[in-house]
């Protein structure tokens, strides 16, 4: 890696050459930010309003998408916040594994751990 510097008017630029992979961090933060802020949020609007309703005024129905809202929420939370943490560390040079391995396919308990938390 070599780094340069060089006066720009009043400011002093930093050029840094090496194996960083600015693209693919620019891109994780956006993509999970969108999770958490569209789909995350979204889903726990939902997941909300159900757990605030009155229990005689829940249908079957009506609590699967409560039980499915809120599922997707943990899920796309824990995600989204990974994929910002993936792509600001790819932005400053680490390297930072995937943490999510679609663990809602899993089989077992077991593999939905390792699934989820791939990193632990």
């Amino acid at each position: 890696m070599a780094v340069e510097s060089y006066n720009k008017g009043d400011t002093v630029v930093i050029n840094v050459y090496g194996k960083r992979q600015p693209t693919k961090g620019q891109y994780a933060p956006v993509i999970g930010l969108f999770k958490k802020l569209i789909i995350a949020n979204s889903c726990a609007s939902i997941a909300d309003q159900i757990i605030d309703a009155p229990l005689d005024s829940i249908n079957t129905p009506i609590a699967w998408m409560g039980i499915l809202s809120y599922t997707f929420q943990i899920y796309f939370d824990f995600s989204g916040y990974s994929d910002m943490a993936i792509g600001l560390g790819r932005m400053f040079g680490f390297k930072i594994h995937e943490n999510f391995n679609f663990p809602y396919i899993s089989t077992s308990i077991k593999e939905f751990w390792r699934r989820w938390h791939i990193s632990l």
